[in-house]
């Protein structure tokens, strides 16, 4: 039996079968592999978080006067664009501040709303602030804020806390914001109406009771 015309045949075929593997090789990674965005400031963003496990299902349309009837106390506006939202505020609750956005629809909640959410509870791998976010904290390296802007006042819970409003300028009285920590590290999104909650402890670390309450009481109301 005469194997040549075999050999050269799989000597023909075996570079093609080769790049075939490595496309598919290639193809399968880049599915596989986290989705990533880049933020303002060009780092790269790779939140996996799924925000609809955030969301609380209702067919109510709320407004800022639902939240101001359970206590919610307005303080400002909040100071970044937010796409087809009617409202962007923020405020204090139960000692705790809480952000709200205001969408026409649930629909466009679950989509606007939700994106907005997931990049203002962001936090970088070093587990502060990154991209542009409406809410920081700046603390010392102790764990203490640092400065305020804007709205400078102790916070509620004694920890001498400062927070400031988004600004790219990283100097507030003549002081420098090194350590910035997202305001806001819990999100609901119920209806039509996006809550970003300051989490409890002294450094707003822990996980947050606005969020956790705050939807069964718009919902009961």
């Amino acid at each position: 039996m005469n194997l040549s015309p075999m050999l050269s045949r799989w000597r023909l075929a075996l570079p093609l079968m080769i790049v075939s593997m490595m496309l598919i090789a290639a193809c399968g990674t880049d599915s596989d592999s986290p989705a990533s965005s880049s933020n303002s400031d060009g780092s790269a963003n790779s939140d996996q978080r799924d925000a609809s496990q955030f969301f609380v299902e209702t067919t109510t349309v709320f407004t800022v006067d639902d939240l101001k009837a359970l206590g919610w106390k307005e303080q400002r506006d909040l100071l970044l664009d937010y796409p087809e939202s009617t409202a962007a505020k923020w405020g204090f609750i139960n000692t705790k501040e809480l952000g709200v956005l205001v969408y026409p629809s649930a629909a466009i909640a679950q989509v606007q709303g939700a994106e907005a959410a997931l990049v203002q509870t962001a936090l970088g791998p070093d587990g502060k602030a990154i991209g542009e976010q409406d809410r920081i904290s700046c603390r010392q390296a102790q764990g203490q804020s640092a400065v305020g802007l804007m709205d400078s006042a102790d916070s509620d819970d004694g920890s001498n806390a400062f927070h400031v409003s988004f600004s790219s300028d990283t100097t507030v009285e003549q002081r420098v914001c090194a350590n910035k920590f997202p305001k806001y590290r819990d999100f609901r999104i119920v209806g039509n109406i996006v809550l970003l909650c300051e989490g409890d402890g002294r450094t707003g670390d822990d996980a947050s009771k606005n969020c956790k309450d705050l939807p069964g009481q718009l919902q009961d109301k």
